[in-house]
């Protein structure tokens, strides 16, 4: 896999989603600037993300969508890794928690939720899901038996840097942050902090 830039890997991830969107089965042709009328990103942002790809794609009429979501797929290793499925846990099953526990979200992705952890063993026993849900303090034990790679963590806010320490314990590549709670980067698990309180601040003017 190609080592990028991590806000153009993400934007890149981001545009993949726009091409699968719009090719609707058919040859289509997006140009730069196109691209930027469904994406928000400026016409040179794109083209610069493009040329990490490392492909001659372009023309004056545009890019050829399926070309162009090959070559992301490629260097960003995300064809290899869709062909498999990768576990996943929620880490917190309060009402936010508690959103994710049909799965509906997951259906069309290359990811499974295979376990749910909350330290209240009275909501344990009384929600009802297609997978397993266990008390946190068997989260390493369940994580290793059950080839868990990630996790969404939508604990209390005051709870999540321990409950995040405890999942960076049990080797998970990376964490979906949904708390408030602002986690740093571990040397080996990747973390996205998502809060949308944060997110919706951010928009403040």
């Amino acid at each position: 896999m190609r080592q990028l830039p991590e806000p153009s890997r993400k934007r890149l991830v981001q545009l993949a989603k726009v091409l699968e969107q719009h090719r609707c089965g058919e040859a289509l042709t997006l140009t730069s600037e196109k691209l930027g009328e469904l994406t928000g990103w400026t016409q040179h942002t794109i083209r610069r993300d493009i040329s990490h790809l490392g492909i001659r794609c372009g023309s004056p009429n545009g890019y050829p969508a399926d070309t162009l979501l090959a070559a992301i797929y490629e260097t960003l290793g995300i064809a290899a890794e869709q062909e498999r499925r990768h576990a996943c846990c929620i880490v917190g099953l309060g009402r936010l928690g508690q959103a994710f526990l049909s799965g509906e979200l997951f259906s069309a992705s290359p990811f499974v939720l295979a376990a749910g952890f909350d330290k209240n063993v009275n909501r344990i026993e009384t929600l009802k899901t297609a997978f397993p849900l266990y008390p946190q303090s068997r989260m390493r034990g369940v994580i290793a038996q059950g080839a868990i790679e990630y996790a969404l963590l939508t604990t209390e806010d005051a709870d999540a840097p321990a409950a995040a320490r405890q999942l960076i314990d049990c080797g998970i590549k990376g964490i979906v942050n949904y708390t408030a709670a602002v986690l740093p980067r571990g040397e080996q698990t990747l973390i996205e902090n998502v809060s949308p309180i944060t997110a919706l601040t951010n928009m403040l003017r």
